[in-house]
């Protein structure tokens, strides 16, 4: 299980990275921070096309017009990047209309988190995955181990093979909980649209 000192390590990792992203700058040192960024920034896919059209959805909060300089030249915020950056690595799971409405809805001055804190919330949930991890490991022995002690194994017996055989399970058992996770986000989002809030 991960301790206080490797999180508060991890915590302190995520906000240097936060503080190195730019603001208010041109297309061009955005991608040039994606580039040369540490991981897991650097592998994000990023072109123009895809992050203004980011913009265009919803997806990243608009350009203020002080920040367009003229009809060639944008400038672009720190809070659009960060948005960039989460919605990439959440687009596999779900429909980037989806992300948008998420989005929308955090940005919302009901909620209103700022992109900091939507980055660190986000970070925060990665930080807690190898616990979960084992405490998911421990539930899963324990119910095999009483369903099946009955045949006459021993518990050390059972243990062993479970040993040999989690991490064949744990995928599996991952991919379940993923699934459960996608539909209740999904669920969730149909909410979005009767409590009525706009991008």
């Amino acid at each position: 299980m991960a301790d206080n000192a490797s999180t508060k390590k991890e915590s302190n990792q995520h906000d240097a990275i936060f503080n190195q992203i730019p603001d208010k700058v041109k297309y061009s040192s955005v991608e040039k921070f994606f580039r040369n960024a540490p991981e897991p920034f650097n592998n994000v896919e990023i072109t123009r096309r895809i992050f203004t059209s980011y913009i265009q959805n919803g997806i990243l909060p608009e350009t203020e017009k002080a920040n367009r300089l003229n009809d060639k030249f944008t400038l672009y915020t720190k809070d659009q990047i960060v948005y960039f950056y989460l919605a990439q690595q959440l687009k596999s799971l779900t429909k980037l209309e989806n992300i948008s409405k998420l989005f929308s809805a955090l940005r919302n001055d009901e909620i209103g988190l700022s992109a900091q804190d939507v980055y660190e919330l986000f970070n925060l949930g990665n930080e807690f995955y190898a616990e979960i991890e084992v405490t998911l490991v421990k539930t899963i022995k324990e119910l095999l181990i009483s369903n099946i002690t009955e045949d006459g194994n021993s518990v050390e017996d059972l243990e062993n093979e479970f040993e040999e055989s989690k991490e064949i399970l744990m995928p599996l058992l991952w991919l379940v909980m993923a699934k459960c996770c996608i539909d209740g986000f999904n669920e969730h989002v149909k909410n979005f649209d009767k409590r009525g809030i706009d991008k």
